[in-house]
């Protein structure tokens, strides 16, 4: 199984050493290896927990989920 984590700088040799006690492999990789497609949906993911947070804090109201249902209707028809 493959997990990947953000290590700070001032950890990184702490981490490797343990990963090396305990006799698992380290892989890095690097920020620029995310596809577009990949990196959309990070950033759609961060955009919908802003809106959560804003959502949360009584700054905006979000879609509820038949309004989101009722509009992909009205859409789905428009393209008839």
């Amino acid at each position: 199984m493959d997990f990947v984590i953000s290590i700070p700088d001032d950890k990184l040799d702490f981490v490797k050493q343990l990963l090396k006690e305990l006799k698992l492999s380290l892989k890095p990789i690097e920020a620029a290896s995310l596809t577009i497609a990949h990196q959309r949906l990070a950033d759609d993911l961060t955009q919908s927990l802003r809106e959560v947070e804003l959502h949360q804090q009584g700054k905006i109201k979000l879609q509820t989920a038949e309004e989101l249902f009722k509009e992909l209707e009205d859409a789905d028809e428009s393209e008839d």
